[in-house]
C-alpha cells in the first residue's frame, strides 16, 4: 500500500470538495436570518473538504486493492 499516494489523493479531493462546499454556500446563500443558519458558508466549505477528504482515500484505496489483486491473480 502505498500511503503517500493515498494522503495525496485524499487532500487533492478535499480540496475539490471544500471548493464545491464553498461554491454552494455562495451560489446558493440560505433566506433565513437565525443565528443557527449565519455563516453556512464556513459549515459547507468544511462539510465539503471532508466529504471530499473521505471519497477521496477511498476511490485511492480501492484503486490500488484492485491493482495489488490483478498483481497476485496474475
Amino acid at each position: 500500500m502505498n500511503l503517500p499516494k493515498l494522503a495525496i489523493a485524499a487532500l487533492v479531493y478535499g480540496g475539490c470538495g471544500a471548493v464545491i462546499g464553498w461554491a454552494t454556500a455562495t451560489i446558493a446563500p440560505t433566506p433565513y436570518i437565525n443565528g443557527v443558519y449565519r455563516d453556512q458558508t464556513a459549515k459547507y466549505l468544511v462539510i465539503g473538504a471532508v466529504g471530499g477528504l473521505i471519497g477521496g482515500a477511498s476511490l485511492e484505496l480501492v484503486r490500488q486493492l484492485k491493482e495489488e489483486q490483478d498483481r497476485r491473480d496474475g
